[in-house]
């Protein structure tokens, strides 16, 4: 089970700062942990509720087992994740950890989505990480769309491959106005939980990306805001938003 709000030693060693940080097995006493706090959890035990900051879920199309949420997949918009999209603190630093598994792949399904517009339209802000990329296993994009769709960033196959069956700690943290410049510093990362390969992104990404300029109206979790695309066939077992944006190493402690 996962402790709330313990912190390792050697976190503080290494980085010079506390970090909190759920399940790490020992509470640090030496310095205050509130400069990294966990503002929002979804464990999807039979429920969707926010145990910490208290902004519920909704499921889609949806079951619970084995202490996860599960989307179908296969389908369009009809079996998904629905997180109110104000549990991101767009106008300052955040990560976003999701606990995940793929269970079979479809066409350009999500791992999760952010954003506003509709359905198919370019005229929108909108992010996602993708399990794949068509049908290709070997295949993924993480994708920034900005500025009313008059602009993207493509990130393909940063992060493939998602083993089908593989348990997966997906990662995506974010600094807003890094040099003064509107641009946002960004860095993702997965793991495999089972012991398996770490890939991420250059930690010192930064892209002219200013979320707090986003009026966001959906985060989805399996779901795509183009219809074309499929729902994800994935179990959720925990995601959690902390108002910091990891390092590389803060990443490696929390999996």
């Amino acid at each position: 089970s996962l402790t709330e709000k313990t912190c390792r030693p050697l976190v503080v060693g290494i980085l010079g700062a506390a970090l909190c940080l759920p399940g790490l097995g020992a509470t640090y006493t030496g310095g205050d942990c509130s400069a990294a706090n966990l503002i929002h959890r979804w464990s999807f035990n039979g429920d969707f509720a926010d145990s910490v900051g208290n902004l519920d879920a909704t499921g889609v199309g949806t079951s619970f087992a084995d202490n996860a949420v599960h989307t179908t997949g296969g389908g369009k918009s009809v079996s998904y994740v629905s997180l109110d999209p104000a549990v991101l603190p767009k106008d300052r630093p955040f990560t976003i950890e999701i606990f995940a598994t793929p269970k079979k792949i479809y066409s350009w399904s999500r791992i999760f989505s952010f954003g506003k517009g509709e359905a198919n339209s370019d005229h929108l802000d909108n992010f996602f990480m993708s399990w794949t990329r068509t049908t290709n296993q070997n295949q993924d994009e993480v994708r920034f769309r900005y500025k009313d769709g008059t602009n993207a960033i493509f990130a393909d196959d940063s992060l493939q491959p998602f083993t089908v069956g593989t348990k997966w700690h997906i990662v995506l943290a974010y600094t807003p106005n890094v040099n003064g410049d509107g641009k946002g510093r960004f860095y993702w990362s997965k793991t495999d939980l089972h012991g398996g390969s770490h890939r991420e992104s250059s930690a010192t990404t930064v892209m002219a990306v200013d979320f707090s300029t986003w009026g966001m109206d959906g985060f989805y979790l399996g779901r795509s805001y183009w219809s074309q695309d499929l729902d994800a066939d994935a179990d959720y077992d925990e995601v959690r938003i902390w108002d910091v944006a990891f390092t590389p190493e803060q990443t490696l402690w929390s999996a």
